[in-house]
């Protein structure tokens, strides 16, 4: 049976493995006319065009964060995709012109009069939570935040309702209804920097993250994005990834380990899309969402998790040895032998 090769990518974390190097083999065989007209497309900059969703339902460039235009809920032209992680001399004309200038219909307007900061308005308070802060950090405007909380309570009610179906949520759990203030700030963040072809978080601050290490202005990269964190050994004895069990005992603690460790890591899903690592990370890393990739290279699992990856998989593990039983024996046998030699998986 052929193994699944563990990928990590937590709200923060993304570990490469085989799968990564597979993509690399496969571009080392690309002829010299293909890269004529690559270079041909680059320099005529044709318009940066998202992935075809898998799911038929669901238009992808209604998900996607965007520049506000009349119809809010609706598909949108390509044209007005925020694009965060493109740099701007990979843009269109119209695309950049949008990108700088920023005019469009302010949704609201607010004023300040509190006549000192002890007794501001707590609204006030929620406001520069929702909206003041991330104007200033990512440098667009309160049209720009107020059209994408839109398009993000899109996604989250999507979300939920996967949930839901898999049993994962209750029924009556109401999308971005249930996050905190604070988290509705957080998720925009996420949200503002996926791509229709990247994830790539270069805002991020948290786990000794240094925004200042990548060239950006505000949420837009200035350069083309590339991986400065990976998946670090934690090098504890006990970890099953660092020093495998069986090997302590036979090799010693000098034998390789089980997972392809890096200080740098990009992934790309069977699918085409990429996700960089934006933040620090080791085995012990805990609130994570991770993949797991066939080595066939045709399926993703991704999951989350608030355990480690080595406690997460050591689940997978039992739980897929579960199914193999129930395959192979049927339930009723697998679970009579089941009860005969453990009281629980």
């Amino acid at each position: 049976m052929r193994r699944f090769q563990p990928q990590l990518f937590s709200s923060e974390l993304l570990s490469s493995d085989r799968v990564v190097e597979y993509v690399c083999d496969d571009e080392t065989y690309i002829t010299q006319g293909e890269q004529n007209n690559n270079l041909q497309q680059q320099s005529t900059k044709q318009e940066i065009q998202p992935l075809n969703c898998s799911n038929p339902t669901v238009n992808r460039l209604s998900l996607l964060p965007a520049y506000p235009t009349f119809d809010r809920f609706g598909p949108i032209n390509r044209d007005h995709l925020l694009l965060a992680n493109i740099p701007s001399r990979n843009l269109t004309k119209e695309q950049r012109q949008r990108r700088t200038y920023h005019s469009f219909h302010q949704p609201f307007t607010l004023t300040d009069e509190s006549v000192h900061i002890s007794v501001r308005s707590p609204f006030m308070k929620i406001y520069d939570e929702l909206y003041g802060d991330l104007t200033k950090r990512f440098q667009i405007d309160n049209a720009i935040l107020d059209y994408n909380y839109q398009r993000l309570h899109t996604c989250m009610n999507i979300m939920v309702q996967e949930r839901i179906r898999y049993g994962l949520l209750a029924m009556d759990t109401i999308g971005m209804k249930e996050l905190r203030i604070i988290e509705h700030a957080l998720a925009m963040e996420f949200y503002l920097q996926i791509d229709g072809e990247l994830f790539f978080m270069k805002t991020c601050c948290f786990r000794n993250a240094q925004p200042s290490l990548y060239n950006h202005h505000g949420i837009f990269s200035i350069d083309e994005p590339k991986a400065l964190y990976g998946l670090e050994p934690c090098k504890q004895v006990t970890c099953r990834f660092c020093f495998p069990i069986k090997d302590i005992f036979i090799h010693g603690r000098q034998n390789q380990p089980v997972v392809q460790f890096s200080s740098a890591q990009k992934h790309r899903f069977v699918n085409g899309y990429e996700a960089i690592l934006n933040c620090p990370t080791t085995c012990t890393t805990k609130n994570i969402i991770y993949a797991l990739t066939c080595p066939c290279g045709q399926y993703d699992y991704i999951g989350y998790t608030s355990l480690t990856l080595d406690e997460q998989l050591k689940y997978h593990r039992e739980h897929g040895n579960r199914i193999m039983h129930e395959f192979i024996l049927d339930s009723k046998n697998s679970t009579h032998m089941q009860q005969q030699t453990k009281s629980q998986e």
